[in-house]
């Protein structure tokens, strides 16, 4: 598998659990405890599969292997797709306390957390689109076949000390 195929498999498995949470707090009309067991679920997800997993991934090594290639035309890129990560994890770190919250309130889901969570699912969906229409496609330009198959045995080597990946993978029957 190649880097470009390794991201665009993880992004179709954050896209098939982003449909999920938008069906989720678009149409809330399951018993209470569900909803918040199904919440929970995806918030996990997106912490340790989409954040410290996929975002950690390109963080940890493909955005330095693009900078120590000397890619100044990324650079802007992937400052942005940075910039998106933090952003990403602020409006999650927001969701899961007030689903912690919202535990107590009658009311749930909330105008505030239906709109947090559809913006957290477009900055996502956004962020996505903008890689695999920009980045993956310069990484097999700008990075010779070696360093591909460096950064993918990389990938592979990080994604095994993520704590709880194994679970949330078969907890929403994802592979990769």
């Amino acid at each position: 598998m190649t880097v470009r195929e390794h991201l665009r498999e993880e992004h179709g498995a954050i896209m098939k659990v982003l449909a999920l949470f938008q069906k989720l707090i678009r149409d809330p009309g399951r018993p209470r405890d569900e909803l918040f067991h199904d919440l929970e679920t995806i918030f996990d997800f997106m912490e340790v599969y989409v954040d410290r997993s996929h975002h950690g991934k390109e963080e940890d090594i493909l955005f330095p292997a693009l900078e120590d290639a000397r890619a100044a035309d990324l650079r802007h890129l992937v400052a942005a797709l940075r910039d998106e990560h933090r952003e990403a994890r602020g409006l999650l770190d927001d969701l899961k306390a007030e689903l912690q919250t919202s535990k107590m309130n009658v009311t749930f889901p909330t105008d505030r957390f239906t709109g947090q969570s559809e913006k957290y699912i477009s900055l996502i969906r956004t962020h996505i689109r903008k890689e695999n229409g920009h980045l993956l496609p310069e990484i097999e330009r700008i990075l010779p076949g070696a360093e591909q198959d460096r950064i993918e045995q990389a990938f592979k080597r990080f994604s095994v000390q993520i704590e709880g990946l194994q679970e949330i993978r078969r907890a929403l029957d994802i592979s990769g």
